[in-house]
């Protein structure tokens, strides 16, 4: 007679019971709060609270959230003194440009090298004062800072463009340029720095493409 297979998959266990209750949790407060943050690094901290014993469950969540409130008061000691001690300049330091974010990482890597601003970088003799900020953030962050700007005294020397990139939803850039960084004042200077008295404008692909001549005389 052959020997019944009696082999079958454990029952849930409690321990998985309350840890698919706690994960689940952590993504309901993650939705409630519009997507806002990362609940993987919540799920990991509830599971590590998680213990076989119910007891020793106890002890370490208590541990946990002790730990969360003594790090996040630090924490915020710490952006107070920046923000009104420092004002910002500890972002100036080694960390600060290790903070870096992703998204700014991505548009330093993509224009940096552009041969439209890399004038900046030359050490070259400069014929003009030379201004040029470009700034991104979130659109609410750059809506509000664009009001500001545009209140200051001083706004009428400079040019303030504030674009809504298609590339980064969600957020804005502002363009800060002096207010003679224009397409034909760079030709008016092209052409009495190179002696040159033609301009022909072809367009191609709805782009314009200038071509300057010299005339040898």
């Amino acid at each position: 007679m052959a020997a019944e297979n009696t082999f079958h998959f454990p029952k849930p266990g409690q321990r998985i019971v309350r840890s698919v209750i706690a994960v689940a949790c952590c993504f309901c407060v993650f939705y409630l709060r519009n997507r806002e943050g990362i609940p993987f690094y919540s799920a990991l901290a509830v599971l590590q609270c998680i213990q076989p014993y119910q007891d020793s469950m106890a002890q370490v969540a208590k541990k946990r959230v002790t730990g969360t409130f003594v790090g996040a008061f630090w924490g915020l000691v710490i952006i107070l003194i920046q923000m009104y001690l420092f004002h910002g300049s500890l972002m100036d330091t080694f960390p600060g440009y290790m903070l870096i974010s992703p998204l700014h990482q991505e548009v330093y890597e993509r224009r940096h090298r552009s041969p439209h601003r890399n004038y900046v970088q030359k050490t070259q003799s400069v014929y003009e004062n030379v201004v040029y900020l470009y700034l991104l953030d979130k659109k609410e962050i750059m809506e509000k800072l664009y009001r500001e700007l545009m209140e200051q005294e001083w706004i009428d020397s400079y040019r303030v463009a504030f674009y809504d990139p298609i590339r980064y939803p969600g957020c804005a850039n502002i363009k800060i340029y002096i207010k003679d960084a224009t397409r034909e004042n760079m030709l008016r200077n092209l052409k009495a720095l190179l002696n040159l008295d033609k301009v022909i404008t072809i367009r191609k692909c709805g782009r314009q493409i200038r071509c300057l001549y010299r005339r040898y005389r």
